[in-house]
């Protein structure tokens, strides 16, 4: 990216939350915030100065079966900045004192999913969807797990997990790959050994197949109430994520979906209507996320399994499908605008394709759905037994909710 001014860079390990046992649930997610906290030869405080002093913005985050470290900064600062990411990486102090305070830190965090009901909603969603599993457990943890993580947790836990599984660096901006192998090179020695222990490996995803629906809700005496739908859906891998990528545009990505356009524009039902689709390594998930008054939470789940029995039965049009190729093939082309967005690419490619798919490439797939393909993957997907729901408010009944939805 010559034209750029900014390099952004991207530390990944193909390591997350899948790999913590029960009483570990939020080790992984703690790790991340104190790999900020300092080093042996920088200070929290000199970190962020260092960052920061050149306008930078440094960033991380945890996910089911990743974890990443990110920082973008003006194009000239790029070497210092990636050294910086590497002694972060490499020499992390996990200090005592600095993960009292921090785990401090990730506690507000978890009373914050508790006082934010659309958090709420989508934490019991993912417990209902995956009941029993990593899958279905916070990422953050809980008070009691995160009270019992040590310093010498943490290292361990980095040492079998992050550093077995070795570590990706991702850099677009004006600069060649020479140019960040030269700097990465420099440091291989200083990389910490994985420990005696092999890594653990994570735990398979359930079988696709359910038989029967799942609710966890919290009575809440707030005046809306929130619903998340969840049902099982496909891997990364799978050639069908294509089509289920524009079965979320159409149906509830963006202001033109169906589920908005009915919901909100037609009925003034809801306050926020939406959906989206996630993809694992073996495993996926569709969700559909709406808020509204708890005496319209029954007519609204109705309209939305309308919307879902009607693309079960017959095909989107093409222009209705053109439109959402397009605008999936128009987000992808708006990333290669964004070093940071280029870095995002990379990394979530390279560890679930060890490789990085071209925009052609993922253009390509886009164009050869067709409608019937999306028909298809509704009707494996939006059965009554596949069904999970979060919900919190004045939620109606169990029954009343899947009944609503109208599923077979």
């Amino acid at each position: 990216m010559p034209w750029a001014r900014s390099v952004a860079l991207g530390l990944w390990w193909a390591a997350g939350a899948r790999r913590e046992s029960e009483l570990e649930c939020g080790i992984a997610h703690c790790i991340e915030h104190m790999l900020f906290k300092g080093t042996p030869t920088r200070s929290a405080h000199q970190i962020n100065v260092e960052i920061e002093r050149f306008g930078g913005s440094l960033n991380g985050f945890t996910g089911e079966e990743m974890m990443s470290i990110q920082v973008r900064v003006p194009a000239s600062f790029w070497r210092q900045t990636l050294r910086i990411l590497l002694d972060i990486a490499q020499a992390s102090s996990f200090d005592p004192e600095e993960l009292e305070s921090e785990r401090e830190v990730i506690l507000e965090e978890i009373s914050m999913v508790v006082d934010r009901p659309d958090y709420l909603a989508q934490e019991l969603l993912e417990t209902a969807l995956w009941p029993g599993h990593p899958l279905g457990r916070p990422l953050t943890g809980t008070a009691e797990t995160l009270a019992s993580i040590r310093s010498e947790d943490l290292h361990r836990w980095y040492r079998q997990q992050l550093c077995a599984s070795g570590v990706w660096v991702t850099a677009a901006g004006p600069i060649t790959l020479d140019e960040v192998r030269d700097v990465v090179d420099g440091s291989i020695e200083r990389w910490p050994s994985p420990g005696d222990r092999p890594p653990a490996g994570m735990v398979p995803a359930p079988a696709f197949e359910r038989f029967a629906p799942t609710v966890r809700a919290q009575q809440r005496t707030f005046e809306q109430v929130h619903i998340n739908l969840g049902f099982p859906a496909f891997s990364e891998c799978d050639e069908r994520r294509h089509a289920l990528r524009l079965l979320n545009f159409i149906l509830g990505e963006g202001m033109s979906s169906r589920l908005w356009y009915e919901l909100r524009e037609c009925h003034g039902l809801v306050y926020q209507i939406s959906s989206d689709a996630s993809t694992l390594s073996d495993a996926g998930s569709f969700s559909i996320q709406l808020a509204t008054d708890a005496d319209q939470a029954t007519e609204s789940l109705a309209i939305v399994g309308a919307q879902l029995r009607r693309i079960m039965a017959e095909p989107p049009s093409e222009e209705e499908l053109s439109r959402a190729r397009e605008y999936a093939s128009g987000q992808l082309e708006l990333g290669l605008d964004s070093t940071l967005a280029q870095v995002n690419w990379m990394g979530e490619d390279l560890l679930a394709y060890d490789r990085v798919l071209s925009i052609s490439e993922q253009i390509e797939s886009l164009e050869a759905v067709r409608g019937q393909d999306l028909v298809e993957i509704c009707r494996l997907m939006f059965r009554r037994n596949q069904l999970a729901i979060g919900a919190v408010g004045q939620v109606p009944s169990q029954d009343v909710m899947i009944d609503a939805l109208g599923l077979e």
